[in-house]
């Protein structure tokens, strides 16, 4: 039996590009916050903060770093879309 594969796919222009990823079932794709546009009925989101307090608030002041971070998680049986984009232009 063969493994379901996420794939990730930039469609548009390089000025106002998105990115299509397709979500296997029980897979989780892990992003920045604020970055979602669409996104199918199947993906659960959760948003945590990044790698705990202390963490977060470290990469947030000396990496740069978000201090959440979103899991975008396909709970369905099928393969599920979502697209992300650019927080501005």
């Amino acid at each position: 039996m063969e493994k379901p594969i996420s794939k990730v796919e930039c469609i548009g222009s390089s000025s106002f590009g998105m990115l299509k990823a397709s979500i296997a079932p029980n897979h989780v794709l892990v992003v920045e916050p604020g970055a979602m546009a669409s996104q199918d009925v199947g993906i659960e989101c959760v948003i945590d903060v990044n790698g705990g307090i202390l963490s977060a608030i470290m990469a947030k002041f000396f990496g740069k770093e978000s201090f959440f971070i979103s899991y975008y998680k396909n709970n369905s049986q099928a393969p599920q879309e979502i697209y992300f984009t650019q927080a501005t232009p």
